[in-house]
């Protein structure tokens, strides 16, 4: 079995081939802090000596859609606020090349939206988006140009955006004009943002497989609201890559006795960017045929809980018992 891995990013590609066994290890979770492009196993990739006073000298440039351009102001008043490692612009993906030239010079890091399928037999088979944090890092001994990463969001695209070959081997299609990814919102920027400058303010890194659970503070959830993104009602198919709104959302929830409400992502945006009291959401991100679950708290933009799954074709759908292990530790 032959077996490639192809990389694409916005607005830029490169190639990667890469040998591994889709068996023993696969990739992509929800979120990797640390220096590997693609992490594989539990290595979330060590920092190499300067890399982080690298970042720190930078300008780190984030891009959102062209169609929300009304809300660059409001996310860059926010990222100033939780983004303290280097300084930080926020612009549209349209400006890209008018943010870059107004930094003739300078060192520039990027967060933004990349992509990359996984073949089999010269066959697309997997597909990934992801919000990664990089930079130039000059070249090394043999004069190769080197790519540093810090940081790789998961994204959950759309079955419409996996059929209309958004991801996939064509560079003509941006993901920032046409894709459906379900947890790519200003609102969640800058929540992911927060943390991964905390994580790097601190130097600790993340592995995209790690689960995580902060006991303490999930013990709320016992008189709050969780708000779950309701992409999680829908039943994907992955072989034909098809959505289709499950029976009953509600039998999803049938093992977690405490509040919850199904939102919008776009609702969910609107939370976050206008409200200032604190609340908490769910995020599940499908992943080609992985799964993450994510609960945050919105005012600090502090993970409480991560978990992992990809150990059957369809467990990438949310399920009952995925809710029974968060009402346990509530209850716990």
């Amino acid at each position: 079995m032959n077996t490639i891995l192809q990389t694409f990013h916005t607005p830029m590609r490169s190639n990667v081939l890469f040998l591994f066994c889709l068996i023993a290890c696969s990739l992509s979770a929800q979120i990797n802090i640390g220096s590997s492009q693609m992490p594989i196993g539990s290595d979330p990739g060590k920092w190499r000596p300067g890399q982080l006073e690298a970042l720190r000298r930078s300008t780190t440039l984030v891009f959102l859609r062209p169609s929300e351009a009304a809300q660059v102001e409001a996310v860059q008043a926010k990222l100033n606020k939780v983004w303290t490692i280097s300084k930080i612009e926020a612009h549209t993906s349209d400006r890209r090349k008018e943010a870059v030239d107004a930094h003739p010079g300078e060192a520039l890091s990027f967060l933004e939206l990349h992509s990359n399928v996984i073949g089999v037999d010269h066959v697309p088979y997997y597909y990934y988006a992801y919000i990664q944090l990089q930079m130039d890092g000059g070249t090394d001994k043999k004069g190769r140009s080197i790519v540093d990463t810090y940081a790789r969001v998961e994204v959950h695209p759309s079955a419409h955006t996996l059929n209309e070959g958004i991801i996939h081997y064509n560079d003509g299609l941006d993901l920032y004009t046409q894709a459906q990814l379900d947890n790519f919102t200003p609102g969640l920027l800058v929540n992911y943002a927060k943390y991964i400058n905390d994580q790097l303010e601190k130097g600790a890194s993340r592995n995209l497989y790690s689960t995580f659970k902060n006991e303490g503070a999930m013990e709320a959830l016992r008189n709050s609201t969780l708000y779950v993104t309701d992409n999680v009602a829908l039943e994907f198919g992955w072989v034909k890559k098809t959505e289709a709104p499950v029976a009953d959302p509600k039998a999803l929830f049938a093992k977690y006795p405490y509040r919850y409400e199904l939102i919008s992502s776009a609702d969910l945006d609107h939370k976050l960017m206008t409200e200032t009291e604190p609340f908490y959401y769910m995020v599940y991100v499908r992943s080609s045929l992985e799964k993450y679950i994510a609960i945050y708290k919105s005012d600090t933009g502090e993970m409480i809980y991560a978990d992992y799954d990809a150990k059957r074709l369809g467990s990438q759908n949310l399920e009952p018992n995925d809710m029974a292990k968060i009402a346990a530790l509530i209850r716990d």
